[in-house]
């Protein structure tokens, strides 16, 4: 016996919404959908987004991602995703970070580094300077583990061994944070989430120091993470661990942004959905099938830690 040797399984938005159709007999079997513009396809494709988007409000394991924040010097508020210089954020998974290996003035734009791996030309460089300010710019070009040219210059000087931070893409807004931890010298240290209450009724939020809670506000279109103490340096990079918005299927040849095993769910789930836009009642047996197929996922997408037991 020969199997396909194929694991891989994804569904169009055009091939989900067909299925959908043919599961409340809006269409047969050998039959496909009207895609004239605003035709059945369309309006079958606005269920699924309406669905897209309702569905990104549930966690999951596969949606968890992982996060980057630079701080600023006696700032306490951080705009997710970036939307001013002194603010960035990166997705962790593409960071490159290193030293300077010679010391730097102020007003320079070839900078000395000890490696230059993860690099790439366009990329965001952040450098820690010795007035504890992150000189942020990006990079024109660089030699292979020797030096980068930087589009700003420095504004400070710099020492050897100060931290050197790159990345392509600024980080995503968060639809929830999940948990932050304070890197310090290779050590991650967890920080305390505080509710919106919590956060504003704090006496003096500009009291400074090395952060140890965070807040997050996800707003429209831009988050922004508060953090207190005010941070008082630079020294320390906040990861984070957050979930990300779901991509809609713009056109009928888009896959969705769901792993394999949702493909069942979102089928069977959209032609719930649509029956009453053409008066029809789903099948027992449609209605059974998208119940399962929660409960699967809801089983399926789990995080398995470890469960201990005390006596006191």
């Amino acid at each position: 016996m020969t199997t396909s040797g194929v694991t891989a399984y994804d569904r169009t938005g055009a091939q989900i919404a067909e299925h959908a159709a043919r599961l409340i007999r809006v269409i047969g079997v050998d039959e496909t959908l009207d895609t004239t513009a605003g035709g059945a396809e369309d309006q079958i494709l606005e269920s699924l987004n309406l669905m897209i988007k309702s569905e990104q409000t549930k966690l999951g394991l596969w949606r968890y991602k992982e996060g980057a924040m630079f701080l600023t010097k006696d700032v306490n508020s951080y705009t997710l995703p970036p939307t001013a210089s002194t603010n960035y954020a990166c997705d962790l998974s593409e960071l490159a970070e290193t030293t300077l290996d010679a010391d730097e003035a102020s007003g320079q734009t070839i900078i000395s580094v000890t490696s230059t791996s993860g690099f790439t030309n366009s990329d965001t460089i952040l450098i820690v300077q010795d007035d504890g300010t992150l000189h942020a710019s990006t990079v024109s070009s660089f030699v292979t583990n020797d030096t980068v040219t930087i589009a700003d210059a420095t504004t400070a000087a710099a020492s050897s061994g100060n931290k050197v931070y790159v990345y392509t893409t600024e980080a995503p807004r968060p639809l929830k944070i999940i948990s932050a931890r304070r890197l310090n010298s290779g050590n991650e240290i967890q920080m305390f989430e505080l509710s919106r209450e919590e956060y504003f009724s704090y006496a003096n939020k500009t009291a400074t120091g090395i952060p140890t809670q965070f807040f997050y506000d996800p707003q429209r279109g831009t988050g922004k993470a508060y953090l207190w103490p005010t941070p008082s340096s630079v020294d320390d990079v906040i990861r984070y661990t957050y979930l990300d918005e779901l991509e809609i299927v713009s056109a009928n040849t888009d896959t969705t942004d769901f792993p394999q095993e949702w493909m069942e769910y979102l089928v069977y789930n959209l032609a719930i959905r649509i029956a009453p836009l053409y008066g029809v009642q789903p099948d027992p047996a449609v209605m059974a099938t998208a119940m399962q197929a929660q409960k699967n996922l809801e089983l399926f997408d789990q995080d398995e830690g470890s469960v201990y037991f005390g006596v006191e």
